[in-house]
């Protein structure tokens, strides 16, 4: 009989382009996890500087990196999708050519899916640094599927270079979506959601690199709209559409502006897990939970009047519609 190769148990997928001052620490981060059993599948989307060159020479002296080439450069999102075809693990960790890793990044991860057979999205916290590798920011980010539902409501409130995911529920989604560049990687958790569940591992194993020529400072503005195009999107499919008018007038105060739209994600999350402790949810989990908000939403008949006060005071109506919950389920 002959020998069959055991599939690793993640695949670490790395889009490139023109990353040759980073490439090699980002990998030698993966190399440096305290778990093994893991590939990596480097995707070169067209480099014309010697990033390949560099992962061939790692590749070299450790079988478990594979490079994979696109001839010209196609994006970011058609690196990505292409490289989901030759991961071969069960679950995926995606990782910038740019970002760096701490050695307990994979193993934290791999223990949430463990526990729980429903989840599908998972997700560290991180350190943002700048090109001289100064951390200006950490953020642990959510940590149960409730928070991170209600902070994606507002916003993507998850690192790309931090997350996992199972292959066979993206794929059962269709990847990433070209049509919302360059905020697929929001729409793809919003997908996920729909098919599964979230968890957070809850400490920092990532060091984001901000740079100005990143793709979400050179396309800022634009990402900005489709963000909010994002955001509108989902709130309506929750919400229902014959609520959308009158609601889109509050969420559009929430996601257009700052620093109270990071104020409000803030309190959306504190908020929506205050709901949890205080509805009486009928049924088992979230799908009970977010029916009876729904319902109660749809009831609200002074919404108008609301969405005047959440032009002054955001966080005012959210409390105000928290309150209303609170007494019709008395």
């Amino acid at each position: 009989m002959g020998h069959t190769e055991a599939l690793p148990a993640v695949s670490v997928l790395i889009p490139m382009f023109n990353a040759e001052s980073t490439i090699e620490s980002t990998i030698r981060s993966v190399l440096a996890q305290t778990m093994a059993d893991f590939e990596i599948v480097v995707v070169d989307d067209g480099s014309t500087d010697n990033s390949g060159q560099l992962v061939n020479l790692l590749a070299a002296t450790d079988h478990r990196i594979r490079l994979l080439r696109q001839p010209t450069n196609q994006g970011i999102v058609a690196a990505m999708n292409f490289g989901l075809g030759f991961c071969r693990a069960p679950l995926i960790a995606r990782l910038d050519a740019d970002d760096r890793w701490m050695a307990h990044r994979l193993s934290d991860q791999v223990v949430l899916f463990g526990e729980r057979s429903d989840v599908v999205l998972a997700a560290s916290g991180y350190r943002k640094v700048d090109e001289s590798g100064h951390v200006f920011r950490q953020v642990i980010g959510p940590r149960t599927h409730a928070q991170a539902f209600a902070a994606l409501l507002l916003g993507n409130c998850l690192v790309h270079s931090a997350v996992m995911y199972r292959a066979d529920a993206v794929r059962s989604i269709g990847g990433y979506d070209p049509l919302w560049f360059p905020v697929e990687d929001y729409d793809l958790w919003i997908r996920l959601l729909t098919v599964g569940r979230f968890a957070g591992a809850g400490r920092v194993a990532v060091d984001y690199h901000s740079s100005e020529s990143g793709i979400s400072s050179v396309n800022q503005a634009w990402q900005e709209d489709q963000r909010r195009k994002r955001s509108m999107a989902f709130f309506s499919a929750i919400v229902g559409d014959h609520a959308s008018h009158s609601l889109r007038l509050v969420i559009e105060n929430v996601v257009q502006r700052d620093p109270i739209g990071v104020m409000m994600r803030r309190d959306a999350v504190r908020l929506f897990v205050d709901v949890r402790s205080n509805v009486r949810v009928e049924g088992d989990g979230d799908a009970s939970l977010l029916a009876q908000l729904n319902s109660r939403i749809r009831d609200v008949r002074r919404v108008h009047r609301y969405a005047l006060i959440a032009s002054v005071s955001p966080s005012f109506l959210l409390r105000a519609l928290l309150q209303r919950v609170r007494s019709r389920n008395r």
